[in-house]
């Protein structure tokens, strides 16, 4: 199976074969290429509201630390964002 990886947020609009798109999420910030007016951050993307816009995007892949941070020696915790992708659909 062939997948369309980009960080960009546009790329369903750049393609016209129909592939599943996966949404490449980095450290937070602006995504690369937003599309004209879209002024969402990967932290925006990422949470449970952001999830829920992204239809065409079913499948994200986001840094290793935006799922178990790493900030301490001890293992922390892991973040809310994999359940959160999962009630998203």
């Amino acid at each position: 199976m062939v997948f369309v990886e980009s960080f960009e947020t546009n790329s369903s609009s750049c393609t016209t074969a129909q592939v599943p798109l996966v949404q490449l999420i980095a450290r937070p910030g602006h995504p690369p290429t937003g599309g004209a007016g879209d002024k969402r951050s990967y932290a925006d993307m990422i949470k449970p509201d952001g999830l829920a816009e992204s239809p065409s995007t079913r499948r994200l892949s986001a840094r290793k630390t935006l799922i178990i941070p790493t900030t301490s020696r001890q293992t922390p915790a892991a973040t809310t964002l994999v359940s959160d992708a999962h009630k998203s659909g």
